[in-house]
């Protein structure tokens, strides 16, 4: 294997966050457009340099940019993969209940990337757990009713794995 082959390995997305994903790619561009535009429209009224209106679209359309590239970046380094359909154990795409130490419950999809802003409060749709991430290690190849432990910070973690779901059923939050 080349030295370069580990830096081209892509980060394997469920379809449906993969789908998602350039979905966040296509908002972030229609806002930025639109900002432009503003500005545009805000500038051409009077001198653009002194229009306050002009000057902060300037500063919406590079944050904008800016995230559009993030994503982008993060796309061109992933790859939709389809998970295998069980519910026997915790793995790629599959829903999870978890019990944590103090009895409360949360509940994730396993996948390869977890994104900031995914799902408005209240959504249909339970968040992502990135494989990668502390918590995400740790419940790889758990079954349930396994309790797991990860660190996060300075302290242990432990959580009990409530239910495993099956990656066809994870669309729909009332299947957990």
């Amino acid at each position: 294997m080349k030295k370069n082959d580990l830096s081209m390995k892509k980060t394997a997305l469920t379809p449906r966050r993969y789908a998602e994903l350039r979905g966040m790619i296509q908002r972030s561009q229609q806002k930025g457009h639109s900002s432009a535009q503003e500005g545009f429209q805000s500038g051409a009224e009077q001198d653009g340099h002194h229009d306050e209106g002009f000057q902060l679209s300037l500063r919406e359309t590079a944050v904008h940019d800016a995230r559009t590239r993030e994503l982008q970046s993060i796309l061109d380094s992933s790859e939709a993969v389809q998970p295998q359909e069980q519910n026997l154990r915790a793995e790629f795409g599959v829903g999870l209940v978890l019990r944590y130490e103090d009895g409360s419950l949360d509940r994730f999809v396993l996948d390869g990337y977890s994104l900031p802003d995914e799902h408005p409060e209240g959504s249909s749709r339970p968040h992502t757990l990135s494989v990668s991430s502390p918590l995400g290690r740790a419940l790889i190849g758990s079954r349930q009713g396994e309790k797991r432990a990860f660190r996060m910070g300075t302290r242990n973690v432990s959580v009990m794995v409530e239910k495993i779901v099956a990656p066809s059923k994870v669309d729909d939050i009332s299947n957990f």
